[in-house]
């Protein structure tokens, strides 16, 4: 059987249009996160048209709608479905402050992927990790283990989220440190707004 590396898995999904299918973003995007979203940033190699914002946009919701499920543990009374649509609007609301804010960086320092559409792409797939939420909670019954693999679903939010602000800024690893710890403090608090989804899936 022939090997597929994650380099040559990234570099088909820009090949052709006909070939840009949600699954293929969704396993770059898990095996080749920085290549993937390099390619996902760059207009030239996938074109930011409306499928490309659909497969975004049904990435957040997807995986908002999974993850609020799972939060209110399978139950879908009142109680349940307010948590489920909370985590919902959550979501839309936080991709929302992050393209924007992503846009608006992105126009300040004259990146070369200064592309709303791509901003909105970008940043919709950073919300992949929320897929996995429901299996996390069905660790918390252990403490240590429960805990622990929700820490580092958190950490893979937010890695994705620096990983998308790397690649449409255009930025390397010193400079995105360089940027984090010289924004203002606003700025900072919205480039952890992300994490709001999925804090609020466990409190």
């Amino acid at each position: 059987m022939t090997e597929i590396t994650s380099e040559t898995h990234s570099n088909n999904i820009s090949e052709t249009q006909s070939n840009r299918q949600w699954a293929d973003v969704f396993y770059g995007v898990l095996v080749a996160p920085k290549q993937t979203m390099d390619i996902l940033a760059d207009d030239d190699r996938y074109k930011s048209d409306q499928s490309a914002i659909l497969f975004s946009l049904s990435t957040v919701i997807l995986s908002s709608l999974i993850a609020g499920a799972a939060a209110a543990h399978g139950n879908f009374d009142f109680g349940g479905q307010v948590r489920i649509i909370f985590c919902l609007f959550s979501s839309l609301f936080c991709w929302a402050v992050l393209s924007g804010l992503l846009y608006l960086i992105a126009r300040i320092v004259r990146s070369s992927h200064r592309n709303p559409s791509s901003a909105f792409i970008v940043s919709g797939w950073t919300f992949l990790p929320l897929f996995f939420v429901p299996p996390v909670l069905t660790f918390l019954s252990y403490p240590a283990i429960g805990w622990l693999l929700s820490f580092l679903l958190l950490a893979w939010i937010l890695l994705l989220q620096c990983i998308a602000f790397s690649s449409v800024l255009n930025y390397s690893a010193k400079r995105m440190i360089a940027l984090v710890v010289g924004v203002p403090v606003l700025y900072k608090l919205l480039f952890l707004a992300g994490l709001t989804l999925a804090l609020s899936i466990y409190f």
